[in-house]
């Protein structure tokens, strides 16, 4: 018997708040199988650092939580393309 099931991603309503911030995963989780994770992850805590030093480079927090939005948008749509493709062939 073998069970499969398609990766999937994660978004969170909220990734900065009154005295803290997500990164990573914690900010988005990519599914595992785009190869996206340490990527996001290191662009994360970069952008995040920048807004910790209080708007290093001009990003803020509103800075950052509409990149993460964006940055999980396009995911969404690489991931739907893929397994539309995927679909096909199966």
């Amino acid at each position: 018997f073998i069970k499969g099931q398609f990766a999937n991603m994660q978004t969170y309503d909220k990734v900065v708040g009154n005295g803290w911030i997500s990164l990573g995963d914690a900010a988005f989780a990519s599914d595992p199988l785009s190869g996206m994770g340490l990527e996001f992850a290191i662009e994360s805590a970069i952008r995040g650092a920048k807004v910790l030093q209080n708007g290093v480079g001009e990003i803020t927090k509103d800075d950052y939580e509409t990149w993460i939005r964006k940055y999980s948008i396009e995911h969404k749509k690489r991931l739907d393309f893929y397994l539309q493709i995927t679909d096909n062939t199966l």
